[in-house]
C-alpha cells in the first residue's frame, strides 16, 4: 500500500525523522521545512489533492515538476 502512495513524500518523512531524532527540536524543524519544500516541486504535490477532489485514485510519479517548460495550469487551485 505504501509502494502505490507518493514515495517520495514518504521517504522524505521518513528522512526528516532520522535526521531529526538527534538533535535539537529547531533543527528538526529545520529539516522539516527543507523536506516541504523539497516535495513542492514534485507532480505528486498537485496530484494528491487533486486527485483528492475529484473523488479518483491519485496516480504518482514521483516525477519533478520542471518550472521552465511546465506550462501553468489553470484547472489547479
Amino acid at each position: 500500500r505504501l509502494a502505490a502512495g507518493a514515495t517520495q513524500a514518504i521517504g522524505a518523512i521518513k528522512n526528516a525523522r532520522n535526521q531529526g531524532l538527534g538533535c535539537d527540536p529547531v533543527k528538526g524543524l529545520e529539516w522539516q521545512i527543507l523536506c516541504n519544500v523539497d516535495l513542492m516541486f514534485h507532480r505528486d504535490a498537485r496530484e494528491g489533492p487533486r486527485a483528492y477532489s475529484e473523488r479518483r485514485e491519485p496516480n504518482f510519479t514521483g516525477e519533478w515538476i520542471d518550472l521552465q517548460y511546465d506550462d501553468f495550469d489553470p484547472e489547479y487551485r
